[in-house]
This record gives C-alpha cells, structure tokens and sequence, in this order.
C-alpha cells in the first residue's frame, strides 16, 4: 500500500496503457476472450484509484485538489463503463442491428469522455506545478489524439490526423510517465498543526 501511495500515478499511467493496448487487440468473442475483456475493464478501476491515493497522499496543502477532482470523475466514468459492459454485453451478440449500434456509440461516447478527463487530470497537474510550454505541449499532443479518435483515421482529414496521432501518441506516453515520476519524487510537506502539537 506505501508503495502505491509513493508512485501510484506511475503505476497508473504504465497500467492504463497495458490495458489500452490489450483492449485494442483483442476482439469480442464469448467465452474466454470475453471474461479477459472485462478483466482488463474492470482493472482500469483500481488503477485509477491508485492513481487517486498517490496525489491524495501528496496533497497535504490541497495543491492537488484539481487532479484528484479530475482523477474522481475519471474512477465514475470507469465504474460506469463496467457496468454498462455486463449489462449490455449480451447486445453485442444480438440480432438487432438498431440496439448494437446503439451500444457502439455509447461506448465510443464513454471513451471520448474517459480521454478527455484524463487529459485534464494531467493537464491541471501541469498547470500547477509545470512551466507554460509543458502545459502546450500537453493540449496539442492530446488534441491531436482526440481529433484522430473523433475522425476514426477516416477521409482526408482523418488521414491526417492519423499520421499527428502515431507521432504525438509516443510522446503523451513518455510525457504521462514523467509526470508519474514528478509526483513519486514530490516531498511531503509536514502537517504544521501536527508538529506544533508534538
């Protein structure tokens, strides 16, 4: 658990990509590659909650309020996404061509959603402790990703967008990992009220 609280948010961002990766490669099949897949759904949950007891640790003087807010909402939205997999799983297999591609653009809404409030998670965790031109670098590597995940590579523009994304996605990934690093070495400050009592 100390370990957790040290370097959650590193824990978080190498998790959350494991997953990702998995969940794109791995098609919906039932049986076994269907339990994987909720598996791997259902660990983005306590990955986030990691993520959110690594900055509740460091937040001794509410500098990381923004963050944990953000992080918060992300935990819900992940919650969400899981329930509504069981629930709607069996959609997935339906001969109602209407209801499936209904659930499609629920989850596809979910994931925007998912990535964005991740964005911010980050981004309110730059504004804070990093300079302007990492926050910059932040917003238009993820916007990049987005407007890819938005045109799904699709058309001329989505083309475009595609070749942004390849290039900026290693470089968010490298960026998210840094930023895990900043707050594992981020020193706790003292609780005043607790060494005056001593």
């Amino acid at each position: 658990m100390e370990k957790c609280k040290e370097k959650g948010l590193i824990i978080y961002s190498v998790g959350i990509l494991i997953v990702t990766f998995l969940e794109f490669i791995l098609p919906y099949r039932p049986g076994i590659l269907n339990i994987i897949l909720h598996v791997l759904m259902f660990s983005k949950i306590p990955l986030t909650f990691i993520a959110i007891l690594n900055l509740v640790y460091k937040n001794k003087e509410a500098e990381l309020a923004n963050p944990v807010l953000a992080f918060g909402i992300l935990f819900i939205l992940f919650v969400v996404d899981f329930v509504s997999n069981i629930f709607c799983m069996f959609n997935f297999y339906s001969a109602d061509e209407a209801l499936l591609k209904l659930d499609l653009r629920y989850f596809f809404t979910l994931f925007v959603l998912e990535f964005l409030i991740e964005s911010i998670a980050f981004l309110s965790f730059l504004i804070k402790f990093a300079s302007i031109g990492k926050c910059v670098i932040w917003a238009g590597l993820s916007a990049c990703i987005f407007i890819a995940i938005i045109t799904k590579g699709e058309g001329e523009m989505g083309e475009f967008s595609r070749l942004f994304a390849i290039i900026a996605l290693p470089a968010r990934i490298a960026m998210q990992y840094g930023l895990g690093c900043e707050v594992a070495d981020m020193k706790i400050q003292p609780d005043v009220e607790t060494e005056e009592v001593k």
